[in-house]
């Protein structure tokens, strides 16, 4: 994890070395081995620098190529071994990523971004042909934003660097404020930021710039169409276990211990018991390893300490123990936003800092985490397809078997979702704008929330243009529905949310389930060889079989955190109808009704305030605070 960033005076300006510290500074935090800047005539770049990998141990950058490119590099390629034996020789072979791509840059040229595999953002600064290369990787691990002018392009791992530039004047996007304040569901192509004038780079893409023009592409893309069949379930948990494993191992490749946190779920625990079994059978090769756990021990459904004793004994480690803390939202939410860029509060926020803390205090530098299994490895859609095979009685088997695992938690909503996409699937496109209008009078979106201005709540409700999503473009259903999850907003965002927390403690957050060949993987098989006979996940339980605990191996329900976070709520709650009670800068700004939110508490203080009003009174905090932070109204901008 490094921060990245620079400017390119179109207008032929110099650019100022000063306005380049400033931008680094703001992104101190992404680069604990200091800032960096390279610069000539109309342009500059800056990186502020993390070095992880153990080729970085010399790395300098911005990284330049005798041919007079230059690079800034914010990630991991996974690929080195493939782009070394292209350049043939040209780069040594301990050269960090940053200088490796700096050549495959002058070997490549404009398929540069095809020929790379990894976790990464980068910039590339041509001065012959006098272009600028922004690009990220396939899934969007590693955000990237700019500002275009017809003076100057300003870009940035972090936003807050990009509003370090004097010249750089944004405003509030209202629409997209308003769209995931209320609407809950982010829509359009995400371009767009919660700055008016930012845009993000999208995974998948590159954009290039010239003085007079500028062109975006998706350089890679999953295969709708590739279907891999292979003779048993036994041997589709053994490719499972194939690309599952290297994805674990390019995530190990530090110089310093890499922290995992460890909940005792089958995901985590599947990372962390892999990851040790390969440390043990290379030594020497794999870093030393930081388990921790944030598991509560309260004996609720939360506490999963049970299985982390398991796993304990079986390889014979400690496991640092964390408190699961909640926090009050009105102590946090300043940090929370200035962190993360979002309009959002977290009420576990006191605990998750500590928990960061104390993995960089263990010499970490990398934390992988187990997140994102449930989306890639449990996707139920296959239904649909045992549904077009006439497969009934396998459905039936599938849907009776959910249950017995999810002993703790109400299944029906599975069910219902199968019926909702059969029926969505099969309907003729020309019936479902009445499908969805018959749906929305019978369950009307939650748009009203009283509190908010006509305009706010109007803005959520229009339609924005999102690019087509057509199913019969996929070989199958289950095909369709994890590519709806790799390329929808709602992971983006959380991605990027998590990316700029972590960095915000000095950690690189990897995800070994959403790794590029891994879902492509998951994509390309039979759906329910995942949940081989409705067991969920059971491809993974199969894989890894030999190393990870039988208790784990057939544990059947899964921790929520949910009660905690709502107790952080009832906590403080009177301090958070106070604060939501003041939302100067998002009644100025036109986010809010004033009149309406002093009715609004008035009535909660009578009735006393519920999980769902306090969730409400949350949410406006966190857009007062986001509005506070970057437009006071004392100058009109983000703060220095």
């Amino acid at each position: 994890m490094s921060g990245i960033a620079g400017v390119w005076n179109l207008n032929g300006q110099p650019v100022d070395p000063e306005t380049l510290i400033a931008m680094g500074s703001r992104m101190a935090h992404r680069g604990p081995d200091g800032i960096f800047t390279d610069s000539e005539d109309s342009w500059g770049l800056v990186c502020a620098l993390s070095k992880v990998a153990p080729e970085s141990r010399n790395e300098t950058q911005p990284a330049r190529h005798e041919s007079g490119a230059i690079a800034v590099f914010d990630g991991r390629l996974d690929n080195r071994q493939e782009l070394l034996g292209a350049l043939g020789g040209s780069v040594p072979k301990d050269a960090p990523d940053s200088q490796l791509l700096a050549n495959a840059y002058a070997h490549f040229g404009d398929r540069l971004p095809e020929k790379l595999n990894g976790d990464y953002a980068f910039a590339v600064f041509d001065p012959i042909r006098q272009r600028l290369i922004l690009s990220r990787d396939a899934i969007g691990m590693r955000p990237l934003f700019y500002f275009r002018s017809t003076d100057a392009i300003v870009f940035g791992s972090e936003i807050k660097a990009i509003l370090a530039h004097p010249d750089v004047s944004v405003a509030p996007d209202e629409q997209e404020l308003a769209i995931f304040v209320l609407a809950g569901s982010p829509q359009g192509d995400g371009r767009r930021t919660f700055f008016r004038g930012i845009e993000r780079i999208l995974p998948s893409n590159v954009v290039m710039f010239e003085p007079d023009r500028s062109a975006s592409r998706m350089y890679w893309d999953f295969d709708p169409w590739f279907q891999l069949r292979l003779p048993s379930f036994d041997d589709y948990a053994e490719g499972f276990r194939e690309y599952f494993e290297r994805a674990v191992v390019h995530r190990l490749r530090s110089a310093h211990p890499v922290a995992i946190s460890l909940s005792g779920g089958l995901d985590s625990s599947s990372i962390f018991c892999l990851a040790e079994t390969l440390r043990r059978a290379e030594p020497g090769h794999f870093p030393g390893l930081v388990p921790l756990t944030f598991s509560p021990m309260d004996g609720t459904l939360a506490d999963e300490h049970e299985f982390l004793t398991d796993l304990k004994r079986q390889y014979g480690v400690e496991v640092i123990d964390m408190p699961s803390r909640a926090s009050p939202p009105t102590a946090t939410t300043r940090e929370v936003v200035w962190a993360t860029e979002h309009p959002a509060v977290e009420t576990m926020w006191e605990g998750l800092s500590a928990f960061w803390s104390r993995a960089k205090n263990e010499g970490a530098r990398v934390l992988i985490t187990g997140h994102l299994g449930d989306q890639f490895v449990f996707d139920r859609s296959y239904l649909v397809d045992l549904f077009d095979g006439l497969r009934w009685r396998d459905i039936y088997a599938h849907l009776r078997e959910y249950p017995r695992w999810y002993t703790e938690a109400d299944t029906t909503p599975l069910s219902r979702g199968f019926f909702r996409q059969v029926v969505r699937d099969h309907l003729p496109a020309s019936l479902l704008p009445v499908a969805r209008r018959a749906r929305a009078a019978i369950r009307p979106p939650t748009l009203d929330n009283p509190w908010y201005s006509d305009n706010f709540r109007r803005l959520a409700s229009r339609p924005v243009s999102s690019p087509p999503f057509v199913r019969s473009q996929f070989a199958s259903a289950h095909a369709a529905s994890i590519y709806a999850q790799a390329r929808g907003r709602q992971i983006m965002l959380a991605l990027e949310w998590d990316n700029l927390a972590h960095s915000a403690r000095g950690l690189d957050l990897c995800f070994p389930f959403a790794d590029r060949d891994l879902i492509s993987y998951l994509m390309s098989i039979p759906g329910e060889m995942s949940n081989y006979g409705g067991v969920p996940r059971m491809i993974l339980r199969e894989a890894m079989k030999d190393v990870i605990p039988n208790s784990v191996r057939n544990r059947r329900w899964k921790a929520t955190y949910g009660r905690i976070m709502e107790d952080a709520l009832h906590l403080d709650e009177p301090q958070l109808l106070s604060a939501a009670g003041n939302p100067r800068t998002a009644a100025r700004l036109g986010f809010v009704d004033p009149g309406r939110v002093k009715r609004r508490l008035e009535t909660l203080r009578e009735t006393g305030p519920n999980d769902e009003t306090l969730w409400e009174c949350s949410t406006l905090l966190g857009l007062e605070v986001w509005a506070e932070t970057f437009f006071p109204e004392d100058t009109g901008g983000a703060p220095d």
